[in-house]
């Protein structure tokens, strides 16, 4: 099994009540949209720790507001 490690922002304005609660209601949120995406969501990260030696971000905003 290999494990890959990559950040998540999220702007504030698209977490309305969700900002208050625990990260895990977060957790929970990503996962059904990042499932289908995986493997392409793991290149990324492999890549990005690979080659630029960082984590790969996903970041969610009004321009691309994910699951939220």
């Amino acid at each position: 099994m290999e494990r890959v490690v990559f950040r998540c922002r999220i702007a504030k304005s698209l977490l309305g009540s969700d900002a208050v609660g625990p990260p895990v209601v977060l957790v929970d949120r990503l996962v059904p949209w990042i499932a289908p995406e995986f493997e392409q969501v793991r290149e990324a990260a492999l890549k990005s720790i690979r080659t630029g030696k960082k984590l790969f971000e996903l970041a969610f905003d009004q321009s691309r507001p994910g699951p939220f």
